[in-house]
């Protein structure tokens, strides 16, 4: 199961990998940049729920230090999305109340 699980995760990782550069170099705003910026955004949620059922099956596991850097781990997994999301989104506002 946790093979899965990590072969899934890298395989998320590698789709929000190959389409960031699509929103980077497309036009703003523009279908493609829309488009890709989607897949992108689904992608990064795989790779966070992925991690995060890592993170549990490695505590199930009961090794006290794999326990330990799961539980880091599931911060990091809950908290990049959290942090960079409200980011974006205030950046975005932000630009657009300026106008």
């Amino acid at each position: 199961m946790f093979s899965f699980v990590v072969v899934a995760h890298a395989l998320a990782g590698a789709v929000a990998l190959v389409s960031l550069w699509v929103p980077l170099l497309a036009r703003k705003g523009g279908d493609a940049h829309r488009r890709a910026g989607r897949v992108y955004a689904y992608a990064m949620g795989a790779v966070s729920l992925t991690a995060l059922v890592a993170c549990a099956l490695r505590v199930v596991e009961g090794d006290p230090e794999r326990v330990r850097f799961a539980a880091l781990l599931a911060l990091v997994a809950l908290l990049a999305p959290t942090v960079f999301g409200s980011l974006g989104i205030a950046l975005w506002s932000r630009r657009y109340r300026a106008r």
